[in-house]
C-alpha cells in the first residue's frame, strides 16, 4: 500500500509514519550544508527521496531564514517559504512537531526573541508570500477586522495551465472544510503569456479568503495551478518538476502583496462589522468580540513619530484617496524556487522580466 500511494498519500490520510516502509528517516531543508538539499523542498514526507552517498545530511535540519517585511509593537509582517506549515494543526507530522518546524514557531525564535506571535490569517502549506501575525489577543482580533476591511487588497501571483483570457472573474461559491457553500470572488489578470510553456502569469485579487480559494475556482476553469496536488493537473505537475526545477510539495502560488488599513488606525475609525462591505459575509473572519476590544487596543496603542517601526524597502504606508484613511502595504518578492521555475522556461524570462513586473525587487 505504502508503494502505490506514497508518502504524500500517507500525509494527507493521517496515517502514522512509523509502519509505514520505507520509515521516514530523513529530513531536509534548502538552507542545509547538504549538497544535495537545493534539489529537494524544504519540508518533507511528500515524495520519495533517494539522494546516493547523502548519509552525512540524514539528521540534519536547520530552519529556514525568515525574512522580515514589517514590524512594529503590534504587528508583524513576514514572507513564507513555501512548504512550511503556518503553525501546528492536524496536517502537522510527528517530526514537524518534535522540531517545532512552523512558519509560528521560527518567527518567534528569529524574530520577535521568544515574544508570542499569532496567525492573522493563513497560507496553504505549498504556498508562499506575504503573512501577518499579531502579538496579542486583542491586535489578532484588530487585524483580521483590517483584512476584512473593504479597502483590504490580497494579490497573489499564480502560474496557471493553459492560455487564460486577459482578464476573468471567478465567481462560483467555494465550499469550506466543512462542506458548506461560501460566496467567493477572485479576479484575474494575465501578466505574462506563456504559450510555447502553455501556461499564463497571473495575478490574482480576491476580496473573500475562502479554503483553498484560488485553487478551486483556476480548477473549475481547467486552468490549473502548477504543482497543485490536490486541484491540478498531474500530468502538468510531473513535466514542471521533472523538466522545470518545480519542487515536490510546492505550488505555484505565491501572496505578492497585502494592502490594509493599520489595525491601530481601524481601532481610532471605530470601524465595526456593521459597516462591512456587502460582499463580504459575515462569517469570513472573526472580528471583534466586543465594543471593549476596540477600546482596549486604542487606550494602549498610538502610533507616533518615536514609535518602533521596522519597514523594508518594499513596504510602505498609503492614503486612499476615497476615504483618506492610512493603508499599509506589505509586498513580498517572488522566491528563488519560483524564479528559477519562470527562468527554464522555454520562453527565456529573465530577471529584468520580472523586475519590469513588480515581482521581485
Amino acid at each position: 500500500m505504502a508503494a502505490m500511494l506514497g508518502r504524500a498519500a500517507y500525509l494527507q490520510l493521517g496515517i502514522k509514519f512509523e509502519n509505514v516502509s520505507p520509515p521516514f528517516t530523513k529530513w531536509r531543508a534548502v538552507h542545509t550544508s547538504c549538497p544535495h538539499a537545493a534539489n529537494v523542498a524544504a519540508a518533507p514526507f511528500f515524495d520519495d527521496v533517494s539522494v546516493p552517498g547523502d548519509t552525512d545530511c540524514e539528521q540534519i535540519w536547520v530552519p529556514p531564514t525568515i525574512e522580515r517585511l514589517y514590524e512594529d509593537q503590534y504587528i508583524i509582517g513576514v514572507s513564507k517559504p513555501g512548504t512550511l506549515l503556518v503553525h501546528n494543526n492536524k496536517a502537522s507530522s510527528p517530526l514537524e512537531k518534535q522540531r517545532n518546524a512552523f512558519l509560528k514557531n521560527m518567527v518567534e525564535a528569529q524574530l520577535t526573541a521568544g515574544q508570542k506571535v499569532s496567525p492573522v490569517h493563513r497560507l496553504d502549506r505549498p504556498a508562499s508570500g506575504a503573512i501577518i501575525f499579531s502579538k496579542s489577543a486583542v491586535a489578532t482580533r484588530a487585524a483580521q477586522a483590517s483584512l476584512s476591511h473593504p479597502a483590504c487588497i490580497k494579490e497573489y501571483v499564480v502560474l496557471a495551465r493553459g492560455t487564460t483570457p486577459d482578464f476573468f472573474i471567478c465567481d462560483e461559491p467555494v465550499n469550506d472544510e466543512k462542506g458548506a457553500p461560501k460566496s467567493a470572488v477572485s479576479q484575474c489578470e494575465k501578466i505574462l503569456d506563456l504559450p510555447e510553456s502553455r501556461c499564463s502569469l497571473l495575478k490574482v485579487v480576491i476580496k473573500t479568503g475562502r479554503w483553498h480559494q484560488i485553487r478551486k475556482h483556476l480548477n473549475h476553469r481547467a486552468h490549473h495551478v502548477v504543482g497543485d496536488v490536490k486541484h491540478g493537473k498531474g500530468k502538468t505537475n510531473r513535466f514542471f518538476r521533472e523538466n522545470h526545477k518545480m519542487l515536490s510539495g510546492r505550488i505555484f502560488l505565491h501572496a505578492a502583496r497585502l494592502t490594509f488599513p493599520h489595525p491601530l488606525h481601524l481601532s481610532q475609525e471605530k470601524w465595526t462589522p456593521a459597516s462591512k462591505h456587502p460582499s463580504e459575509s459575515s462569517d469570513d473572519i472573526d472580528l471583534y468580540s466586543s465594543a471593549s476590544d476596540l477600546e482596549d487596543f486604542e487606550s494602549t496603542s498610538s502610533v507616533s513619530a518615536d514609535s518602533s517601526i521596522w519597514m523594508s524597502p518594499n513596504t510602505s504606508f498609503s492614503e486612499d484617496p476615497k476615504t483618506r484613511r492610512q493603508l499599509l502595504t506589505i509586498r513580498a518578492g517572488l522566491p528563488e524556487d519560483l524564479q528559477e521555475v519562470l527562468y527554464s522556461l522555454p520562453e527565456g524570462i529573465d530577471p529584468q522580466q520580472l523586475l519590469s513586473l513588480g515581482l521581485i525587487f
